[in-house]
């Protein structure tokens, strides 16, 4: 008897922001057809910084922020805005001792039933403050699961 065998399918997303504190934000072709039938079901999200030792230098009262949604956006954004699946970030504020503790990496486990339909998703990063270069990798875990017209409908007219 065959072994069912699960395959951890993830996309990876580079995200770089100059240092001059410049939104940035990245586009993933989903290969998604609302025809098809098929939708990404969104498992996890994990951001981690390139280079982090750079991270050392970052400035008091400072803030790098990340998201990810359905659509293009101008600037950041928040989570009243219907588009974004997800977003976490970074505060440092001055201190006397001046100790930031940053981790690593960022690990987000997305909650049962969150999909994406569109042809394309979009990856955001911001700063504030830091003068640095940051380079984000996102690395978004998910399994292609299969809905009907009517549900893709839904999702691509109500977000």
């Amino acid at each position: 008897m065959a072994e069912k065998i699960s395959v951890a399918r993830f996309r990876n997303i580079l995200l770089t922001q100059g240092s001059a504190d410049a939104f940035k934000e990245a586009t993933e072709m989903t290969g998604l057809d609302p025809a098809s039938g098929q939708a990404w079901l969104l498992k996890r999200l994990e951001v981690s910084f390139a280079g982090a030792v750079g991270l050392q230098a970052i400035s008091a009262d400072s803030e790098i922020g990340w998201s990810l949604s359905r659509d293009s956006k101008a600037a950041m954004s928040n989570l009243l805005d219907s588009d974004i699946i997800h977003q976490n970030g970074i505060f440092a504020s001055l201190t006397t001792s001046g100790q930031v503790l940053v981790p690593g990496l960022y690990e987000y486990e997305f909650p049962d039933g969150v999909l994406v339909v569109e042809p394309e998703i979009f990856a955001q990063l911001d700063s504030t403050s830091t003068g640095l270069t940051l380079t984000a990798h996102m690395r978004l875990y998910y399994e292609t699961v299969k809905l009907s017209e009517v549900d893709i409908l839904r999702m691509l007219t109500q977000g």
